[in-house]
């Protein structure tokens, strides 16, 4: 980086502290200990927008396109969309007013569900499995370690 990019972006950090600090104050007031916790919440996300800014104007004349692979295949998003669906009508249904039983049986509904999202994920995003596989265990799938 050069010198004006380093003391751009060092204005950047200063402003999110800026916005941590203001928000804490407002939220905390708000709603109590829980405003801290919204308050840090809202700084990731500003963060997280800036780096997504600045990834997509720095690769905006390549034809690296690094952010198309965070986008969710259609299958794991309607996978996503339906396990939503069915925990939370099991919530109401069934979720903590009706005993230990029903109570149970909204865990395992959102159980099989999580299950669902993660075969779903397994069968449509080979590329985020075969990352995720290298970066625990240090190499890839089908070869041996010597």
């Amino acid at each position: 980086m050069s010198k004006k990019e380093i003391d751009s972006y060092n204005h950047k950090m200063l402003l999110f502290s800026i916005i941590l600090l203001v928000s804490s104050l407002f939220l905390t007031r708000l709603v109590g200990s829980v405003g801290f916790v919204l308050a840090n919440c809202i700084n990731m996300a500003c963060r997280i927008l800036q780096s997504v800014y600045f990834i997509h104007n720095y690769y905006k004349d390549s034809g690296y396109k690094p952010l198309q692979g965070f986008i969710p295949s259609y299958p794991v998003l309607g996978t996503l969309v339906a396990a939503y669906c069915i925990t939370a009508l099991s919530e109401s249904y069934f979720c903590c007013g009706y005993g230990n039983l029903f109570r149970l049986l909204h865990i395992v509904i959102g159980g099989l569900c999580l299950l669902c999202v993660l075969v779903t994920m397994a069968i449509s995003e080979k590329e985020l499995v075969q990352f995720v596989t290298t970066q625990l265990w240090g190499h890839k799938i089908g070869k041996t370690d010597r």
